[in-house]
């Protein structure tokens, strides 16, 4: 069985929705980082993850971009990768 996994915003970033996507903010180095999503990632706050992103697909195409962009976010320390607790 596949291990499950969800996505946090990382330590010292901070993100928000916007019309054209997702915008991140590195505290530690004022650097801006603008995602062109649009709906296809949403951003929700998790009492003990903080904020979290999960991605909304609707065919396999949407799924394999959301996927590079969410491997492109991870490569560039913007968001982390958890694996999911609790029940199966």
């Amino acid at each position: 069985m596949e291990e499950q996994v969800f996505y946090a915003v990382a330590p010292g970033i901070r993100a928000r929705k916007e019309s054209f996507g997702l915008l991140f903010y590195n505290t530690e180095n004022a650097r801006l980082t603008f995602i062109r999503s649009r709906g296809l990632l949403l951003l929700a706050g998790d009492p003990a993850h903080g904020s979290i992103l999960s991605a909304q697909p609707r065919c396999q195409a949407e799924a394999a971009q959301a996927r590079r962009i969410l491997d492109a976010l991870r490569k560039k320390g913007l968001i982390r990768e958890m694996p999911c607790t609790g029940a199966q």
